[in-house]
């Protein structure tokens, strides 16, 4: 075999491996390209995805802040429990089915929020809010708790009392004469914190102490009193001695170096020897 033919049989080579390459190119181009495409479609899910969450929250924190605001005026106009309950619940249930929030459009969609509300208790609540973006849609939740405080005394929006409170005491009582009605309340749990003096009349009283202490340890009288001690309760467990010492800052109680005050002195009324009755200004039981 000559030179001369062996040229001849390569004639053509160059073609095919041209045809080769472009082939693994085009190979090549249309996996990028179809890569490229899911990576788009990809990106473009989940940033609808996201957009759809963030409007669902954004639609619950909007419900929250409105219900909120309706709830405290609520509070404000009513008097007693159950209708501060049975408003609550209209204003909730009033909720369902609302758009709590405008948005404007994006990416030629319109995104929405809708609320939705369901009742566990008078004062449990859930808040839905389900966000809808081009078909997709989040539901995001939040729970609400509603609790109604007594409104007995103490107004303009200071703390207030335990009903009927006759004395909320922290370190020590004395009982030295007249008559205790209602409840009476003490936190100390020292032995003899409570005195009580020779005469009076308590049983119209209870007295709420600490369960880690006993009537037997925590009161003093003579055995001859034993019948007009006060009835006895645990319940000062439920309340708390910080929450009222901030009422005492609304009392300014007056001394001998404030201005055109005059301190009296100790004033007996002798009514029989034995009977004898002393007023003196003792302070502020904390």
């Amino acid at each position: 075999m000559g030179i001369k033919q062996l040229q001849e049989e390569e004639k053509g080579s160059g073609l095919v491996l041209t045809l080769m390459v472009l082939l693994v190119l085009s190979v090549l181009g249309v996996a990028l390209g179809t890569l490229t495409i899911g990576s788009y479609q990809l990106s473009d899910a989940t940033r609808d995805n996201t957009s759809t969450y963030y409007v669902a929250e954004a639609g619950v924190v909007a419900a929250y802040d409105q219900i909120q605001r309706e709830v405290l005026s609520a509070y404000k106009n009513n008097t007693t429990e159950g209708a501060f309950y049975s408003q609550v619940s209209t204003i909730l249930s009033s909720k369902n089915g609302q758009s709590s929030i405008k948005f404007d459009q994006q990416l030629g969609s319109k995104p929405t929020a809708t609320i939705r509300t369901e009742k566990e208790n008078a004062q449990k609540y859930t808040i839905y809010s389900t966000g809808k973006i081009d078909g997709k849609e989040r539901t995001v939740t939040k729970p609400v708790t509603v609790k109604w405080v007594e409104k007995n005394t103490a107004g303009g929006g200071m703390q207030t009392l335990p009903a009927k409170t006759a004395l909320l005491v922290n370190e020590e009582m004395k009982l030295l004469g007249g008559t205790l009605k209602d409840n009476a309340y003490i936190q100390s749990i020292k032995d003899s914190a409570v005195q009580v003096g020779t005469y009076g009349s308590f049983k119209e009283s209870t007295l709420h102490y600490s369960s880690q202490t006993t009537p037997g340890k925590l009161i003093n009288y003579p055995n001859y009193m034993k019948n007009n001690l006060p009835k006895f309760s645990i319940q000062v467990e439920n309340v708390n001695f910080k929450d009222y010492e901030d009422l005492l800052t609304h009392v300014k109680v007056p001394t001998d170096n404030t201005i055109d005050f005059k301190k009296l002195p100790d004033k007996i009324i002798k009514k029989m020897r034995m009977n004898s009755i002393r007023f003196k200004i003792m302070g502020i039981c904390f």
